[in-house]
């Protein structure tokens, strides 16, 4: 569950801050 939740949150940030650089 743990691992789940934390790559969950780890492709959020990345696709965000992606995004943020890109946009």
């Amino acid at each position: 569950a743990l691992l789940a939740v934390l790559f969950s949150l780890a492709t959020l940030a990345v696709l965000r801050a992606g995004t943020g650089h890109r946009a």
